[in-house]
């Protein structure tokens, strides 16, 4: 199983706060079955408080203590990326990371309100030969007023990530 979605490298954003954390974190899912996670910090903790090369490395470094404590679980880079006006020229300057090197990428939409840009700035990505991965539409407004908004984006070839804890109700039985 991949994790596809996870606040898991220490000190970056609102996930793991220390490497302990995240070794934790690797042992809960590897005896859930997950073989590989991806490591999503939000675009804007990684510009603004470290880098893409600090990532790397910490990755790496997470790697190394997780085999160290028998597990063969592997972290990979990827990104979270808050939908905004800039993300085109964000993942034309390489601050944008798709998912491992790949031609899929993690998206989260404003989760309140409609902005006005959020179809063409997304068709933008498409062209940039970027397969938006949607970041847990079930929680964001816009998609939970109008489904079908979700369902063009789909039907466009985009993907979406649903996250577990709104599968086993976590956040409420509306989400």
């Amino acid at each position: 199983m991949y994790d596809i979605h996870a606040h898991i490298l220490p000190g970056v954003d609102d996930g793991a706060k220390t490497p302990e954390d995240t070794v934790k974190m690797a042992q809960v899912a590897a005896d859930t079955g997950t073989k590989i996670i991806l490591a999503t910090p939000h675009r804007k903790d990684v510009t603004e408080g470290s880098s893409v090369a600090h990532i790397r490395e910490l990755i790496e470094d997470m790697n190394e203590r997780i085999t160290a404590q028998g597990n063969d679980l592997k972290l990979v880079l990827g990104m979270e990326n808050h939908l905004g006006l800039d993300l085109p020229d964000e993942i034309e300057a390489g601050r944008a990371l798709p998912m491992n090197g790949s031609r899929y990428m993690l998206i989260e939409m404003p989760f309140f309100g409609r902005p006005n840009y959020i179809e063409d700035v997304l068709f933008k990505v498409q062209l940039q030969g970027i397969t938006p991965v949607l970041a847990h539409p079930e929680r964001i407004e816009a998609f939970q007023e109008d489904i079908d908004l979700l369902a063009s984006f789909v039907e466009r070839g985009m993907l979406t990530q649903v996250t577990a804890g709104s599968v086993i109700g976590f956040f409420g039985k509306r989400v």
